[in-house]
């Protein structure tokens, strides 16, 4: 699975020479390519992601290697379906990326898949508890006025795939 690439710098360099002084790589980062890339010494050079190219990772705060790898690595291990509706979901709900990786983990990130609004969440979720009494719901309840209000609460996102909902 591709995640994308970035364009690492070596900031010693860059004050030295005045320009970008870095390299395209691939996600996760291969800290040895890294080093030889560079012509720098990991762990002595300050490194920073000066450009990202098709990542689909937000990669704010990602200063370290190590921990930017450790969450591909993680990511990697997850269905191709959580990883395209990642950004948005945690654009949409808050969420940092370790915090999106550990509920997709425990299951607490549901995939609606076909619903085109919050009004097919509540269809479904009516499928799926089996306890509605049909016909008395159906006279007083509203279907779009409770998916809006599930919507408002922020544990929705609205994706390609369908809603997405974080529990």
């Amino acid at each position: 699975m591709d995640l994308g690439r970035v364009f690492i710098v070596a900031l010693k360099r860059y004050a030295e020479l005045g320009a970008d002084v870095g390299a395209w790589f691939t996600l996760p980062v291969d800290i040895e390519e890294v080093e030889e890339r560079l012509n720098i010494e990991y762990g002595n050079d300050e490194l920073a992601i000066h450009d990202i190219d098709d990542t689909r990772i937000p990669l704010g705060g990602y200063e370290n290697l190590e921990d930017l790898n450790s969450a591909c690595e993680e990511l990697l291990n997850l269905s191709e379906d959580y990883i395209t509706v990642m950004y948005q979901v945690m654009k949409d709900c808050g969420l940092a990326l370790d915090d999106y990786i550990e509920k997709v983990k425990d299951g607490d990130i549901i995939i609606w898949f076909g619903c085109d609004d919050m009004a097919d969440v509540v269809s479904r979720l009516e499928e799926v508890c089996g306890d509605f009494d049909i016909d008395t719901y159906k006279r007083y309840f509203s279907y779009e006025s409770y998916g809006r209000d599930l919507e408002i609460s922020g544990q929705y996102s609205d994706t390609s795939l369908g809603i997405v909902e974080v529990v």
